[in-house]
């Protein structure tokens, strides 16, 4: 919602904002909601995960562990990951990074030009967004 300050009323706006990135960030949860309440009831968290920094075995904890990535990234690990081993296996950033088709889609990834309005938002022109 926006409001007019010359009159003083709330409009609704449909015009999204500008992205600073190339490709707005999704957040993805490592350890999903599914997997969690076994995760609960062995008490522990998986190995790898005890020696982060105020790792501790809640929920809230479960639910804010994650990171950030771009919407393509983000359906490319769920596409080669189950729930389950993502919560096992790949549950930081660098392990998310070792797998090979990840890390074979990020590398293509990071190579393309950004396209449509992000693009023309960076170059100055086109969008009208301020």
């Amino acid at each position: 919602m926006r409001v007019d300050r010359r009159r003083g009323v709330a409009s609704h706006s449909r015009r999204p904002s500008p992205s600073p990135s190339p490709s707005p960030s999704v957040a993805l949860t490592l350890v999903l909601p599914k997997v969690h309440n076994r995760i609960l009831k062995r008490g522990s968290l998986p190995l790898n995960l005890q020696t982060v920094s105020g790792a501790e075995c809640t929920r809230i904890w479960l639910n804010a562990h994650g990171i950030k990535c771009c919407r393509p990234c983000h359906n490319v690990i769920h596409e080669h990951e189950r729930e389950e081993s993502l919560a096992e296996n790949y549950n930081t950033l660098e392990l998310v990074l070792s797998h090979p088709q990840v890390h074979k889609f990020v590398a293509w990834n990071s190579k393309q030009v950004p396209r449509g309005k992000v693009a023309k938002s960076k170059s100055g022109s086109g969008s009208g967004w301020r």
